[in-house]
């Protein structure tokens, strides 16, 4: 089955000799999985969405592949995404889109918090999110820290990390995000290794 999104990719892929879906998914750090879930039409909603075809468009621009902000707003569209808002898909224009809405929610709430607020409440996980509050607090001292959050899958430990993200964010600390996947026998932790 066909989607315009999908199809869209793959004519971009094609432009330049040696380039494919499982390049793109390990230069946007994603498992080859999701970018094939994408070009079904699948996974092209919900929170991360938009943030996925930007950095599959930021990837492409860096391949040489993708210069025209037309052509990066076809993917978005094609997507059911809304177009960039500016005239030249440069990487400082993409980055300033996906940390949009950070700034937007740090405005809504500028002072500090100890409670995050969230489009979705965190149920269950009181006591992992104290211990990851406690390591930051120590961190804030000066103190280095390292949280390693493990567990079966779908049990919360993304939601659990992207509360401390937004809460660390919310005190005016820059923060740093990326993914790891243990497929194809890599190993998983092997960024922080």
């Amino acid at each position: 089955m066909s989607h315009p999104f999908g199809d869209l990719l793959s004519q971009h892929l094609h432009r330049k000799h040696g380039l494919s879906q499982s390049k793109l998914a390990a230069g946007i750090l994603q498992a080859p999985a999701i970018i094939t879930l994408m070009c079904k039409g699948e996974r092209l909603t919900g929170p991360q969405a938009r943030e996925r075809v930007l950095a599959i468009i930021g990837w492409l621009h860096a391949q040489d592949v993708l210069s025209k902000p037309h052509e990066a707003n076809a993917l978005l569209l094609a997507a059911g995404l809304a177009p960039l808002r500016n005239s030249e898909p440069t990487e400082a224009n993409i980055l300033s889109q996906l940390n949009g809405s950070f700034a937007s929610a740090r405005s809504a709430q500028s002072a500090p918090s100890t409670t995050v607020s969230s489009e979705f409440a965190l149920v269950g996980r009181h006591a992992e999110w104290q211990t990851l509050r406690a390591a930051w607090q120590t961190a804030t001292q000066g103190k280095a820290q390292v949280a390693a959050i493990a567990g079966e899958a779908g049990i919360g430990k993304t939601r659990l990390a992207e509360e401390l993200m937004t809460h660390v964010h919310r005190q005016g600390y820059s923060v740093a995000r990326t993914r790891a996947y243990a497929l194809e026998g890599r190993l998983a932790y092997a960024p922080v290794a």
